[in-house]
């Protein structure tokens, strides 16, 4: 079995690296030496490319990547410890429990899209109000003031306690570098301390829209990257389901797709999208893109109450 060990980049990035107990001492000494022990560094390489760098043979070199594609590679759990792992989580909703509960595994990244409007807050606070008691939750809101009060009503329609205060602990912020620190120091130091089982973050894209990234293009999506590869991280070491709240634009020949493009779409492992059909307080709920949910048949009609999305 390999050993697992984690490093940080330049950047601060945690890094998954091969250890000396993965290989023969020598082989480790070659990739050291020209500094590839990084897997993800590894894996961005082509074979040949590292036959010709390090001098070794293809058998070695295969060996070599099957071994950082699994130190990458999140466990295959039995199915009980599955269910076991998701006890706590809840949409809030019998409906969308029943269709989209597959959805919130620990390990992974949820986000919900869709026009303004269209209840992606009230999704987001109805999962925080939803949370078992004996969890936690973080709400970092980005685009202004988080509605506390609302997160209050919801969480009081959901626990037989009429004095029963949700566990979450909330943080504004409205600039890339408050975020970029919250991901990076605070948002650690709380998994570490603390029950946590969900994050929020509403939204996602906002900081980059109000801010113009120093590098242009090529580094805003480096930073959009790096961010998404430090909640996958901390979503995996920590045992925690993010969910990223995401705007809507318009993109030519396409119409309306989530904000932040390509770059970012990598890093989500399910997408559902929220929308309004035109009838008061009517919203369809879509998977948009899953791994264990088949894209666009999964669909579900709510209602927009005082109680939630129902």
């Amino acid at each position: 079995m390999t050993s697992l060990k984690v490093s940080r980049g330049k950047d601060g990035r945690p890094m998954t690296v091969i250890s000396s107990d993965d290989l023969p001492l020598h082989k480790f000494d070659i990739l050291k030496k020209h500094n590839m022990l990084s897997c993800e560094k590894l894996l961005t390489l082509t074979i040949y490319d590292l036959v010709e760098k390090t001098g070794l043979n293809l058998d070695d070199v295969n060996d070599i990547l099957k071994i950082a594609s699994t130190k990458l590679s999140p466990p295959i759990l039995p199915i009980k410890d599955s269910v076991k792992s998701q006890v706590g989580l809840s949409f809030g909703s019998p409906n969308l429990d029943q269709a989209f509960l597959p959805l919130l595994y620990p390990g992974t990244i949820l986000e919900l899209w869709g026009e303004a409007a269209s209840g992606k807050t009230q999704l987001a606070l109805q999962l925080c109000a939803s949370l078992h008691p004996n969890f936690s939750s973080a709400y970092i809101s980005t685009e202004g003031p988080i509605p506390s009060g609302r997160l209050m009503e919801l969480h009081r329609c959901r626990t037989i306690s009429p004095t029963s205060t949700p566990k979450c602990e909330v943080q504004q912020c409205t600039t890339l570098e408050a975020l970029t620190d919250c991901i990076y120091r605070q948002l650690p130091l709380l998994a570490s301390s603390s029950p946590l089982k969900l994050v929020i973050l509403d939204s996602v894209a906002a900081p980059f829209r109000c801010a113009e990234v120093e590098g242009g293009g090529v580094r805003r999506a480096q930073v959009i990257r790096s961010l998404g590869q430090q909640l996958k991280y901390l979503a995996v070491n920590h045992d925690l389901v993010v969910v990223t709240v995401n705007q809507a634009t318009s993109v030519p020949e396409v119409g309306l797709a989530p904000a932040l493009g390509l770059t970012w779409s990598y890093v989500v492992n399910a997408r559902l999208h929220l929308v309004d059909v035109g009838e008061p307080g009517r919203r369809v709920v879509t998977v948009d893109k899953s791994s264990v949910l088949k894209t666009g048949t999964s669909s579900v009609t709510c209602s927009l109450k005082n109680t939630g999305i129902i």
